[in-house]
């Protein structure tokens, strides 16, 4: 028997999360840090590639939808495309030197579709291999959450 970890969206919420506490639904507590726009930079820079291996890796199952359920999968799939956009929107923006306040709204549209994906950790099933892709990009929305001001996330 295959162990699974519940989650509809168990990458998004795994980026909050470390892999040993995957279904923490509590909030972690962040020291926010002062504005430092190379840093934030290339923590964005980092995240880009972080959520492409994930995304890719979970497109390369389309014939394991049976096993994930249809709806599940598809929609895991396109939130990881969406996120996937918005990390590279991040990146571009920062990287052609626009600021915490420019560069906000994006950052609130990841932080909404992770936050979502916590609130969806009761739904699905989602293959554990995927954890040990998840550490790189977890500790990237960690510390731009700390650049964004956020105490907690």
């Amino acid at each position: 028997m295959r162990k699974v970890i519940p989650a509809g969206a168990l990458v998004l919420a795994a980026l909050l999360a470390s892999p040993a506490s995957f279904a923490q639904r509590e909030p972690q507590k962040i020291e926010p840090k002062a504005w430092y726009q190379a840093e934030a930079t290339a923590a964005a820079a980092r995240l880009v590639p972080a959520v492409q291996v994930l995304y890719e890796n979970v497109a390369g199952r389309s014939g394991e939808v049976a096993t994930w359920g249809r709806d599940r999968y598809w929609t895991f799939r396109n939130d990881l495309r969406v996120l996937q956009h918005q990390t590279h929107t991040l990146h571009a923006a920062l990287e052609a030197g626009q600021g915490m306040d420019e560069t906000k709204p994006i950052w609130f549209r990841i932080r909404k579709l992770v936050r979502e994906a916590r609130q969806a950790l009761s739904q699905g099933a989602v293959p554990i291999d995927l954890e040990p892709k998840l550490e790189a990009a977890r500790k990237e929305v960690l510390l731009l959450a700390a650049y964004y001001g956020q105490k907690t996330f």
